[in-house]
């Protein structure tokens, strides 16, 4: 189990959440202990369906991590442009949003305090190309952010299935 806060906040904060970092024991939490009672009977058939159903949501996790063990290699070879000193996942309240949509979350923000540069990066595990509204949302819920007023900010995507020719363009 790992305790995590958003990258930005003191590790002091109350906004804490609990993950199970082994991906056995998170695969076994979510799909065999919750269909437990109709395995030990010997019926198969809902727990597969709820693994057909949800298993390229549950993937969505796991491929946050490949993405940030990315993000440190590269940060380790000097391939970003800046070194961060954290990195992390970040989320908390929109100001003056409507009830609703007045959160936001963003897979992992890598930060340097001393240069002040930022980097805001969302993981796709989608059966579909990536498109620029995909871009375009991660820029918004950039500006939510509370960091430094002069900040250097960048923006990355990792998708699954690529890129369509417009985002692409974009780059």
């Amino acid at each position: 189990m790992k305790k995590e806060h958003p990258v930005l906040e003191k590790p002091t904060t109350k906004k804490t959440i609990y993950r199970i970092e082994d991906n056995f024991l998170r695969f076994w939490f979510r799909y065999v202990l919750s269909h437990r009672d109709e395995l030990e009977q010997g019926d198969k058939k809902q727990a597969i369906e709820d693994i057909k159903n949800t298993f390229n949501v549950y993937l969505g996790e796991t491929f946050e991590q490949i993405g940030k063990e990315m993000l440190i290699h590269l940060n380790s070879v000097g391939k970003l442009p800046f070194r961060f000193h954290k990195l992390g996942r970040q989320w908390g309240r929109i100001s003056m949003a409507e009830k609703g949509h007045n959160e936001y979350e963003i897979d992992l923000v890598a930060v340097n305090d001393d240069t002040n540069d930022i980097l805001f990066c969302e993981c796709k595990w989608v059966d579909r190309k990536v498109d620029t509204d995909v871009y375009y949302k991660l820029v918004e819920k950039a500006g939510s952010v509370i960091f430094h007023p002069d900040r250097k900010e960048y923006f990355a995507l990792i998708s699954k299935s690529g890129f369509t020719d417009r985002m692409n363009k974009e780059e």
